[in-house]
């Protein structure tokens, strides 16, 4: 009588079979997709050409999951939201990529209100559900930062429904769902296709770089058009962008960390400083002033055996400031502009003044209605009331009346107490967990994402607060993989735990390896 095979045997056979399956299933689809846009590739259909791009992408997210991650962050770091020159000043060329803008705006498709960018996203999500069901390795993050997350993302959900069927625009509750939607899948597909150190310190030096390669377009866009430059010349997200650049690089120099990403970005610095100051962006100095206090105190409290030389840096910096201040405060040339945006809070001129007396009749507004829509909040797609009369700036920006400059009370507004509370406790988690992760200091990659995604947050808050940074997709998505890596660190740290026992981290005194023994950052 025959004998039944072993049981770890039939699983292995089931798997290879389910494997088989799921590749002939693939095969064919492709097969079938490369037939055709091959077909009408030769008929000079414009469309199969997108459609042969989408499969080398599918091609490489499925070798390489992980790469996605990095997409987004050179989708972020690279390509504008909107058009520069809708925004008053010149194209830099990035702007023309219709990334973020539906088909049926951007490309001319009828009745395809998605973008190129969620559909990316869509692919991989579907890319990971896929090979996670293949494979039995599909797991959910399970921890604090996850749990905070889904929280704020099913509130969010709650909201757009209550906005969408109460009487609320439909499709402008749509537009102020997207960045909240973009941050959770970026944090969803970053903490499960991240896994490996490498992968981390990739995504550093591409977020580095991007940074960078923007900074160079602003300051070849100021040097053609000196002579008649406009107000700015890249978009309002850069300021959280520059401000993160000079947060990372600040880091690898008190910590310190040599490597090639502390040398390219140290190269790419100036550009970085000058774009800056040519954009003219009052909440630039806000941010970097604040992103940059909070590396020198997280360096400061993590290195105990640098303090001498973080305050010495600290004391340094503070002294530059005072010295430029003297002499660049009243300079009506570019180089004054900076100090010209810290004066403009206290002896505005009458375009800073009248910008500061809008946004706050706005925020009395937003506070009125507030009161009046506790505890749920107004939901998504309803115009803010407007108790106290305001100027009315529509012709400039079509979507004010939906979203203001304060995101932070916008936030509140629209999804009321259970919102407000779910985004701060979403924050907080995130940047205790990232500071519990830089006190580790267990290696250079988790220092740095740690440190980054604490800067971010802190860049990100304070745009929030006086500039529609919560709104902004860029920045969302940046902020969902940053904390979506962090998640990813921490299990890598996990298992560095299993595999090398308690006994390494007994003999550190729980506080992680010293400066000095800190691998160089790639």
């Amino acid at each position: 009588m025959a004998t039944a095979p072993p049981l770890s045997t039939y699983a292995a056979q089931s798997d290879l079979r389910s494997r088989l399956r799921l590749a002939l299933i693939l095969a064919m689809l492709l097969a079938a997709v490369t037939g055709v846009s091959t077909a009408e590739l030769v008929f000079g259909n414009a469309l199969a050409v997108a459609m042969l791009c989408a499969i080398a992408v599918v091609a490489i997210l499925w070798l390489a999951p992980w790469t996605g991650v990095v997409a987004l962050v050179i989708a972020a770091t690279l390509i504008e939201q909107f058009s520069l020159v809708a925004e008053g000043t010149y194209s830099d060329g990035t702007d023309h990529i219709v990334l973020f803008q539906s088909l049926n705006a951007g490309a001319g498709l009828a009745g395809i209100y998605a973008s190129p960018f969620e559909m990316f996203l869509a692919l991989l999500l579907a890319v990971w559900l896929i090979k996670g069901f293949a494979n039995r390795s599909l797991r959910l993050p399970v921890s604090a930062v996850g749990l905070s997350v889904a929280a704020f993302a099913l509130v969010v959900a709650l909201g757009w429904v209550r906005g969408a069927t109460g009487g609320g625009s439909f499709q402008d509750s749509l537009l102020e769902l997207r960045p909240w939607l973009y941050l959770t899948i970026a944090f969803l597909a970053s903490s499960q296709l991240i896994t490996k150190p490498k992968h981390v310190t990739v995504l550093l030096g591409v977020l580095a770089v991007g940074i960078g390669v923007k900074a160079v377009q602003g300051v070849a866009t100021l040097l053609e058009h000196y002579d008649r430059r406009p107000q700015s010349i890249l978009a309002h997200e850069e300021a959280f962008f520059f401000g993160l650049f000079l947060a990372i690089l600040a880091a690898l120099w008190l910590i310190p960390m040599k490597g090639k990403l502390r040398t390219v970005m140290t190269l790419l610095f100036p550009f970085v400083l000058v774009a800056d100051v040519a954009n003219q962006r009052r909440t630039a100095w806000a941010i970097a002033a604040a992103v940059l206090f909070a590396v020198f105190v997280v360096c400061f409290w993590g290195f105990p055996e640098r303090r001498r030389v973080i305050a010495g840096f600290a004391v340094m910096g503070c002294v530059l400031a005072g010295v430029y201040w003297l002499l660049f405060s009243n300079s009506p040339g570019l180089a004054g502009q900076p100090a010209r945006a810290v004066l403009s809070q206290l002896l505005p001129s009458d375009r800073d003044l009248q910008s500061n007396q809008y946004r706050i009749v706005e925020n009395v507004n937003l506070g009125i209605a507030i009161r009046q829509t506790v505890p749920f909040g107004t939901g998504f797609g309803h115009r803010i009331p407007e108790a106290v009369p305001n100027v009315d700036i529509s012709d400039i920006d079509s979507f004010i009346s939906y979203l203001p400059h304060n995101g932070v009370l916008y936030v509140w507004l629209r999804l009321g107490l259970p919102g407000i509370v779910a985004f701060w406790m979403m924050v907080a988690i995130a940047l205790m967990t990232a500071s519990n992760v830089f006190r580790r200091r267990q290696d250079h990659v988790s220092l740095m994402i740690s440190v980054t995604l604490m800067a971010a947050l802190i860049a990100y808050v304070v745009q929030g607060f006086f500039d529609m940074g919560l709104y902004w997709f860029r920045i969302a998505t940046l902020i969902g993989c940053l904390m979506g890596t962090l998640e990813a660190t921490r299990r890598f740290d996990l298992k560095q735990v299993v595999s090398d026992g308690p006994t390494k981290a007994v003999r550190s005194g729980g506080q992680g390896v010293p400066a000095s023994d800190l691998p160089s950052a790639a």
